[in-house]
């Protein structure tokens, strides 16, 4: 069966001498894997067709029992060479695609991840990139799948979280706030979140764009990233299957 989509590329891999393996995040069938026949090939009619973070139009060979499909066509839509020359944005964009990757099952329809991706690697190409713009694509990719951070109400009893002296109970194992009943059953690993960066964490859920959360002077941003970042990366770990490689060098490269 010959099958058409759009995709976005997240890895490129060598199969053999003249062939390539490339993983997409599709619109579609979620996390595509086809292999590129001939794509070394010095004539190869898929030189220059696709490379990372390229979002293409892709037509392939289904294949009901294997992981692997084989690439039959593929045209560009955007190239995004920006990314080829500016290391923060292409730092930032690696680390998308690996979390995109990460959250994502083949065969799985994901649209909303998929639009998310695709807008991200738009930003990168255009807007400077920092710490927020990390935190912000983690929240919305979480929450794209179903499990991002619950901060309104009690991840257990689904109550209201009481804060004490502006800090809310949170929970990473948990997913979440934990009010005062429920904080028992998380004391293992229950950390504290202060109200402002809460707030900051629901505009970064509501936001239409990286920067929408942070608010005031850049003193205050810094205070508000350098305490969200490791309670997203605690959280993560609970939460995202396989180990996120690239999450603390990307990090470490914003600062």
């Amino acid at each position: 069966m010959i099958l058409r989509t759009q995709g976005i590329v997240l890895r490129v891999l060598q199969f053999s001498r003249t062939s390539q393996i490339a993983v997409w995040l599709t619109r579609e069938y979620g996390k595509l894997t086809t292999i590129v026949k001939g794509a070394a090939r010095p004539k190869s009619s898929f030189l220059g067709q696709y490379d990372l973070f390229y979002s293409c139009e892709v037509l392939f060979y289904a294949r009901e029992r294997n992981g692997s499909h084989v690439m039959r066509e593929c045209s560009p839509t955007s190239t995004r060479p920006v990314l080829r020359d500016k290391w923060r944005a292409a730092a930032a964009a690696s680390y998308f695609c690996e979390l995109a990757s990460k959250l994502t099952e083949a065969g799985e329809s994901g649209p909303v991840l998929y639009s998310l991706l695709d807008y991200s690697l738009d930003f990168l190409c255009a807007n400077p990139v920092d710490r927020s713009s990390i935190l912000w694509f983690e929240i919305q990719a979480t929450g794209s799948v179903g499990f991002a951070p619950r901060l309104s109400s009690c991840v257990k009893c689904g109550g209201t979280p009481a804060s004490s002296d502006g800090l809310f109970s949170f929970s990473p194992s948990g997913g979440g706030v934990v009010c005062d009943k429920c904080t028992e059953q998380y004391r293992s690993d229950l950390t504290t979140i202060s109200s402002d960066a809460r707030d900051a964490m629901l505009r970064w859920q509501a936001a239409g764009g990286p920067h929408a959360a942070i608010m005031g002077r850049r003193s205050t941003s810094e205070r508000l990233i350098g305490e969200t970042d490791p309670l997203m990366r605690r959280f993560m770990e609970f939460h995202v299957p396989v180990p996120l490689v690239g999450r603390g060098i990307v990090m470490e490269l914003m600062r």
